[in-house]
């Protein structure tokens, strides 16, 4: 591999590191906004918003961790392969990004909200009906 395709590389998966702690950071603070919103106007959460305070607040706490920590190897440049660098953001999205998107409009997916009475053989209390 000639340097100058190694240094457009390795300055090509930094910029993802970067973009995708920069994704991380915004997609943590509109998620803590939105957590904190939740009971508005009265103060009153639902059974589900209940039940699903602690792992939302945890995966939103790992996601800016791992914002911090793609924008420290983007950053600082360290050996990161171009080919590992897309399967370490894959693999945060995955376990992270994906169901701290997912636990605030599950009520609204009937899919989900099938698994989830399944899983807990209860039936979901999100708030809706008369």
């Amino acid at each position: 591999m000639s340097p100058d395709k190694f240094q457009a590389e390795k300055l090509s998966t930094r910029y993802l590191a970067i973009a995708w702690a920069i994704i991380c950071l915004l997609l943590t603070l509109w998620s803590y906004a939105e957590q904190s919103m939740q009971g508005f106007p009265d103060g009153g959460l639902t059974p589900y918003e209940r039940q699903t305070l602690r792992p939302l607040q945890f995966l939103i706490a790992a996601c800016f961790i791992q914002g911090f920590y793609f924008l420290y190897l983007g950053l600082t440049g360290k050996a990161v392969s171009a080919a590992r660098m897309p399967l370490m953001i894959i693999a945060a999205a995955l376990i992270i990004v994906v169901p701290m998107m997912i636990i605030p409009i599950c009520p609204d997916l009937p899919t989900c909200r099938a698994a989830y009475e399944r899983i807990l053989a209860t039936r979901m209390d999100d708030g809706e009906g008369g």
